[in-house]
């Protein structure tokens, strides 16, 4: 895990522009550094903070919210069958859930070489994810004062706040395929899947750099991984609700 500074004296072009634009004026303060987080939380102070204790138990929420349950009658079949997807575990699944939903309806559209292709541009999702919204929170810090902590959470704002839409989208497109079939339906299902996993990514890349606005760069590589201590009650708790209402469960 890298997290790159800087160095000693660099001022962002844009900086630099402004200043050339407004010209010398007594009320103008010159920016001659940049705006990075001087203090240095240490690792014990910093895990007894409520700031890092509410970024655990938000992204362990994300993690148990962000799965997608496909509930689907299967003809010939008794009853009906519930896959519950959880984070990452899309990537390996997807293949399935595209599968179960579409290829009876639409046989000759989603065949074995459509799932692959799907499951190529998940994981594509996924990676463009990490580029896009990690600098899109630079961008965006840039564009409100310069302050990137503003910029992190309006980017974090914005990827969990597609969640929701998202999975309704999973739910009418897998229901109206099933009624209507068309590309409409698959289209929006193929959408909302890449959209969430960009979600994931993005969720991923841009966490040490909110840690280091929040506790500064020096421990950023420790308490990020302790971040990750998350993950595990958070899946264990998906896994107990997955099998409670008698679905099969993915990592």
């Amino acid at each position: 895990m890298v997290y790159r500074l800087p160095p000693a004296g660099f001022v962002p072009d844009s900086a630099k522009e402004d200043q050339a634009q407004r010209g010398p004026s007594p009320d103008v303060v010159v920016v001659s550094e940049p705006q990075l987080t001087e203090h240095s939380v240490s690792v014990s102070d910093a895990t007894r903070s409520k700031q890092f204790w509410l970024m655990w138990t938000g992204f362990g929420f994300a993690i148990t919210g962000r799965c997608v349950g496909l509930r689907q009658r299967v003809r010939h079949a008794a009853g009906s069958r519930m896959v519950v997807v959880c984070s990452y575990g899309i990537i390996s699944c997807g293949k399935t859930l595209l599968s179960e939903a579409f290829t009876s309806t639409m046989p000759d559209v989603v065949t074995a070489g459509f799932s692959a292709t799907f499951v190529a541009a998940m994981s594509a999702a996924n990676l463009g994810g990490r580029v896009f919204w990690s600098n899109a929170s630079d961008i965006i810090g840039r564009h409100m004062g310069g302050d990137p902590f503003k910029g992190r959470k309006l980017v974090y704002s914005l990827m969990w706040g597609i969640g929701p839409p998202l999975y309704l989208g999973l739910v009418w497109s897998i229901h109206q395929a099933a009624e209507s079939p068309s590309l409409l339906p698959l289209g929006v299902f193929c959408g909302s899947v890449c959209l969430v996993l960009s979600s994931f990514g993005g969720a991923a890349a841009t966490r040490p750099a909110l840690t280091g606005d929040l506790f500064g760069t020096k421990n950023v590589g420790v308490l990020t991984a302790r971040q990750l201590s998350v993950v595990l009650p958070a899946a264990y708790v998906l896994h107990i609700g997955g099998v409670r209402f008698g679905g099969s469960v993915a990592f």
